[in-house]
């Protein structure tokens, strides 16, 4: 932590008890946690970077020894095992080259910070309009145009599809899977929505569907202003369907009904 109260996260550590202490029992734990953390690891970054994406703060410059340097470790990972004699020792994953680059950092919220992890740790993914969203801001930074377009469209729809399902429940099941059979791409998606009372933007056919559209049919390459309003777009629609502060917090609202029905 720093004079400021910023907090640092370089590291977690994970601590459990085993089933018993033979030496196979603490091989096979250790098995299973080299094989879980990388894709657990990867929905964590996932979820920091589209949380930042929505609300990113000015970035914390790390001072040594984090300033940016590449280093290169060969040990993988390492499980520290300790049995009930106290004795301690430790079993490392098969050795691999590993690339470690520190750069700028922004910040999270406390709050933030546990919300991810508990959806981290519940195995839930970050959403798929989110991650995205995410990329085709990264694809616009890197003139990836067509991409960020296509990306953009795409988070749309899910989004536009969720704000339609949410309003076709209201309506007999039979009429809103008629609504849902005409209502699949943007346009018409955001046509029936409008029809439906919602307010979306008055350029979202112009400048994100008809973009779209020639990108795929006709090989169009859109321009920066093209693109980045595309973008801006999508996040419009992504947030107004799913709030960032409602994704972070349904892994709480599921919790506290699950015990609350116990």
């Amino acid at each position: 932590m720093d004079e400021t109260g910023t907090v640092f996260v370089t590291m977690l550590a994970i601590r459990f008890s085993l089933p018993d202490t033979r030496p196979e029992s603490v091989q096979q734990a250790a098995n299973e946690l080299f094989e879980s953390v990388g894709p657990w690891s990867r929905r964590l970054e996932d979820w920091i970077s589209v949380v930042l994406d929505r609300n990113p703060s000015e970035p914390t410059p790390m001072t040594w020894p984090f300033e940016e340097r590449t280093h290169r470790t060969v040990d993988g990972l390492a499980l520290d095992y300790v049995d009930p004699a106290g004795r301690g020792s430790t079993l490392l994953a098969s050795a691999q080259a590993t690339l470690h680059r520190f750069e700028v950092v922004s910040q999270l919220e406390e709050s933030a910070w546990s919300n991810i992890l508990d959806h981290v740790n519940a195995g839930t993914d970050a959403p798929n309009e989110r991650i995205l969203l995410r990329d085709s801001r990264v694809e616009l930074r890197q003139d990836h145009h067509r991409r960020a377009v296509l990306d953009a469209a795409t988070a749309t729809e899910i989004s536009l599809t969720r704000m339609l399902d949410e309003k076709l429940g209201e309506l007999p099941q039979a009429v809103g899977e008629i609504i849902r059979q005409s209502a699949r791409q943007i346009g018409p998606l955001t046509s029936t929505l409008r029809t439906l009372g919602v307010e979306l933007p008055s350029s979202l056919k112009k400048d994100l569907a008809e973009v779209r559209n020639k990108v795929i049919h006709a090989g169009y390459h859109p321009s920066v202003r093209e693109t980045r309003r595309a973008v801006e777009l999508a996040a419009e629609i992504v947030e107004l369907s799913r709030p960032m502060t409602r994704v972070l917090a349904e892994r709480n609202d599921h919790e506290q009904s699950a015990g609350q029905a116990g």
